[in-house]
């Protein structure tokens, strides 16, 4: 699976159930940097109250349950975390725990650690530390250990869905229409990748909890990618992800649904 978020997540590699976590980039046709300062600015008090969502998982003719939690652990600190596990007649087969801690700063999110477990079939691990002060980042996996230079905005693979809801949060109702489009910068080994994602409708989503209304994004690949992304985020409660689906190149497709919610 890839990370559980693209952010639940998707790294290039994972596949069925474990491909399911990756989601989530602010502008109009690409606003100024300025724009997009302003909008994390005022965004500061808009982050939702922790919370804990269950999910409903489907791939490979497959399903599980996964949960996505945020926790407050001091007044600016905050930690995003992903889990699944999957079984078989009884049998867990593998799990999968993906967490992100971070700060806000100045109404933006700024990320200290990541780290991605995942246990029995496909055995893998990946650990980010942001070292901010000297402006880098280290990852660190079975294989090997990278690092990359880092910049204010710069994020993980799952803090940068924290992002996301603010930035939605802190628009007013009139710019959220179709085909805004939001960019972010994440750490991959030693890269950073951009992420894009535009807005491509509003929908009803039927929910075992209810229909929820919701945001439709998809996230905007290379041309020669046939793999698709594409999320809805509840327009009226903090831009929770409702659903999620995606594609692989090989037409291979993965589902999460959210069956219920409560505040921690």
């Amino acid at each position: 699976m890839q990370h559980l978020t693209d952010t639940l997540l998707i790294k290039p590699g994972r596949t069925g159930l474990f491909s399911i976590f990756v989601l989530l980039s602010l502008v109009f046709n690409h606003a100024t940097a300025d724009e997009q300062q302003a909008a994390a600015k005022s965004s500061a008090a808009l982050l939702p109250a922790p919370y804990r969502a269950e999910y409903q998982a489907k791939a490979s003719g497959l399903s599980a349950t996964a949960y996505r939690t945020l926790e407050r652990l001091d007044e600016h600190q905050y930690r995003l975390s992903n889990s699944m596990s999957v079984a078989i007649l009884g049998a867990t087969i593998g799990e999968v725990t993906e967490r992100s801690e971070f700060t806000l700063q100045d109404g933006a999110v700024r990320p200290t650690r990541y780290s991605y477990d995942q246990t029995g079939l496909g055995r893998r691990s990946e650990h980010v530390g942001f070292d901010w002060e000297n402006g880098s980042a280290e990852t660190r996996t079975d294989k090997k250990t990278e690092n990359v230079a880092i910049v204010a905005g710069v994020m993980d693979q799952l803090s940068f869905t924290a992002q996301l809801s603010l930035d939605l949060s802190a628009l007013p109702a009139e710019q959220l229409v179709e085909d805004k489009d939001f960019v972010y910068q994440i750490v991959d080994g030693d890269e950073i990748d951009e992420h894009r994602y535009v807005i491509t409708g509003r929908e009803t989503v039927t929910t075992s909890a209810g229909a929820v209304p919701t945001i439709r994004l998809e996230r905007i690949r290379a041309k020669e990618s046939s793999r698709t992304t594409t999320f809805w985020l509840a327009a009226d409660q903090d831009f929770l992800l409702v659903r999620l689906e995606q594609t692989s190149g090989s037409g291979d497709a993965t589902e999460l649904l959210l069956k219920s919610v409560s505040n921690l």
